[in-house]
């Protein structure tokens, strides 16, 4: 019987497959670009919903949204009130947990600071770089979020928008996303400034102490890295990697023709908004914003440099493994909760049913499999339970709703699944996304399940989704599309 292996589960925010082994030529990825070199890359791996909470309650729980019932951020005891309805639902790190591994939580691996201490053998480790303001109030978010920036400019704007609140609505100065700093920051500092590297810091010093500890339980180390979320905040020397001339409009930004009823939905969610202007709370505000042709650049070039400096961070924890001797007996895994579009369909965020907001980076590496060759078959975050549990040699729940991805790590070029299945909500209305090898097929149904309207891509000739369908498409096709279902 084989040794269990140790897992380095490594998860970001808000990142579509926007990497050098990918195929993006602007991305400076070094760690990723070997770690799928060498191991496997998952080309089409999909979220089961493009916001964080519910994405990644789908991706510890390999169970589909329909299920776990989370469609929102929620409150921070989700977890205590998912097992009092559904008592048999465990989470990966609980399972394994319970198998008899030690499942440590560097960061923000669940929603926020979601706890749930029946997943950890301790209690989860945040990181908290950064001195928090004179002036900021006495109030945990406000001080987590006023700590992270590092410039004086970005310190300055949130002082003066703070002040100005204060001044209007005192009642309100508690209300940190109306007093932000920037979208993006640039600063002259180290890497352990932010957040990021101090979170790398902390599972280096872990990796190192549990290879001392020759008698120590197998290891389920869990990190999280926040960078690649607004804001944007990367050192100065990521930001230089990057041309800034290379970030002009992204493909479908002005050529694209979803549905009507998308469209305006994607443009109210747009995210930068609430950075550059502090009238997001004003109900309609958000849907007449646009950035400027700078801003749009400067949005761009900062995610790519925040991409940047994560895959260093992620670099030195994959050093540090291979430095302890542990990699041999190490399952790596990397993915982020969801995707994130950079203004294609006019949209910049996330909870849309498109392949910018649901598609997400997967690599994986795994002792005895993987030899660079990418899957292309599809997948989806739920797939990960059941491929993990097999890879400690458990056998997987019966109720978990993914497949395994080992017989893909076997054979990476096996056909895999026939759809994946994703959900997304905007107001009342609900959105259910079919992905087939070649189309999108969304509907979306209003609170009595009745359908509101369609979208249907062909991503064969149309991979950026520029032109819906669905008002034309052949009904035959339509009808197959609509009887596939996960169940």
């Amino acid at each position: 019987m084989r040794q269990q292996p140790n897992f380095l589960f490594l998860i970001a925010h808000d990142i579509s497959p926007r990497f050098g082994c990918y195929g993006d030529a602007r991305a400076v990825t070094p760690n990723f670009d070997a770690l799928a070199a060498g191991g496997t890359l998952f080309e089409n791996a999909f979220c089961q919903f493009p916001m964080c909470a519910p994405a990644r309650t789908c991706l510890m729980t390999g169970c589909r949204p329909g299920t776990v019932q989370r469609y929102d951020i929620g409150g921070a005891d989700y977890f205590a009130g998912l097992r009092r309805r559904l008592p048999w639902i465990r989470t990966l790190p609980e399972l394994l947990r319970s198998a008899g591994y030690q499942t440590v939580c560097l960061h923000k691996v669940l929603h926020e600071y979601e706890a749930d201490p029946p997943s950890w053998s301790e209690p989860p480790w945040y990181a908290d770089s950064g001195d928090v303001p004179a002036w900021c109030p006495d109030d945990f978010d406000c001080r987590e979020r006023a700590r992270r920036y590092q410039s004086g400019a970005n310190r300055s704007l949130m002082e003066a928008r703070f002040r100005l609140l204060q001044a209007a609505e005192p009642s309100a100065a508690t209300e940190f996303k109306r007093w932000r700093g920037g979208p993006v920051e640039r600063a002259p500092v180290d890497d352990a400034a932010y957040y990021p590297g101090e979170t790398a810091d902390r599972a280096i010093a872990r990796l190192h102490a549990h290879a001392a500890d020759r008698g120590a339980a197998p290891l389920f180390l869990g990190v999280g890295f926040c960078n690649t979320h607004l804001p944007w905040l990367a050192p100065e020397r990521y930001w230089r990697l990057h041309d800034a001339t290379d970030f002009g409009a992204a493909a479908g930004y002005d050529t694209s023709r979803p549905a009507p009823l998308a469209k305006e939905l994607a443009v109210a969610g747009n995210e930068p908004f609430q950075y550059y202007r502090q009238d997001d709370h004003i109900p309609g505000a958000r849907a007449a914003w646009q950035p400027t042709t700078p801003q749009a650049r400067e949005l761009r070039h900062g995610h790519y440099a925040a991409v940047s400096y994560l895959d260093a961070q992620v670099g030195r924890i994959l050093a540090a493994l291979d430095d302890t001797g542990l990699a041999g007996n190490t399952v790596v895994v990397f993915t982020t909760d969801h995707g994130f579009a950079l203004g294609e369909h006019r949209h910049w965020g996330k909870g849309m049913p498109w392949e910018p907001d649901l598609r997400v980076p997967l690599l994986l590496r795994a002792p005895g499999a993987g030899s660079g060759q990418p899957v292309t078959a599809l997948t989806e975050h739920v797939d990960l339970l059941p491929t993990l549990l097999e890879q400690a040699g458990l056998e997987p729940p019966a109720w978990a709703e993914g497949s395994s991805l080992t017989p893909l790590l076997r054979n990476p070029a096996a056909p895999g699944k026939p759809a994946t299945f994703s959900q997304a909500r905007r107001g009342a209305l609900t959105a259910h996304s079919t992905r087939t090898p070649r189309h999108r097929y969304t509907r979306w149904l209003d609170p009595a399940g009745h359908l509101h309207t369609e979208e249907l891509y062909d991503h064969r000739a149309d991979p950026a989704e520029a032109t819906n369908l669905a008002p034309d498409a052949d009904r035959s096709l339509l009808a197959h599309l609509r009887s596939i279902s996960p169940n």
